[in-house]
């Protein structure tokens, strides 16, 4: 979330204008935030935390050298930001839905068998039906947390070389506005 807007100061008899910018952001995430805007010309303002993200603010010199250069510069940064949080995100939620379809039904399966011993504790057959579901049932449940700690294990050894990518083009873009600032 960006809010963007200009602000006139004055200082002597020479007038200043600034760009103001303000993101939210993880609260895992804040130096990195910090410092890529920081590069791209922008000085920390305020920051305001909050239970998971922190809203930065930032001004800019509206007069500064290279500003389409950098302004570009930057939407190409923020892309990549963006990115990194798309594929962080991705390493869980996709195994966090199928442990959720697989560990629900479990869970069901499980208190059904319970539920059927003891709703009718003088039946052998109901006896023998309500405890191979509950052995099911937990046994899906003991094996669904370590099939889904391999599935992210998996999914971060396939996201973390793109993430790096990521941070590689965001370094690559920081020399390039060191060379227009």
């Amino acid at each position: 979330m960006e809010n963007k807007e200009i602000k006139i100061v004055k200082k002597g008899n020479d007038f200043v204008t600034y760009d103001y910018i303000t993101i939210e952001v993880d609260n895992t995430k804040i130096s990195l935030y910090v410092d890529t805007y920081e590069n791209l010309g922008w000085e920390l303002t305020n920051t305001v935390s909050r239970l998971f993200n922190t809203e930065l603010a930032f001004k800019r010199n509206r007069k500064v050298t290279n500003k389409k250069e950098l302004l570009k510069l930057q939407r190409n940064i923020e892309e990549s930001l963006y990115n990194i949080a798309r594929l962080e995100n991705s390493k869980i939620n996709k195994v966090m839905i199928s442990a959720l379809v697989l560990g629900i039904p479990a869970s069901l399966v499980m208190g059904g068998g319970m539920a059927l011993i003891m709703t009718q504790p003088d039946n052998v057959k109901a006896f023998i039906v309500g405890l191979a579901l509950g052995v099911v049932g937990l046994v899906t449940c003991i094996f669904n947390p370590i099939i889904y700690n391999k599935k992210v294990a998996r999914n971060i050894r396939r996201v973390n070389p793109l993430i790096e990518e990521e941070y590689d083009k965001i370094a690559s873009v920081a020399e390039q506005v060191q060379e227009l600032l």
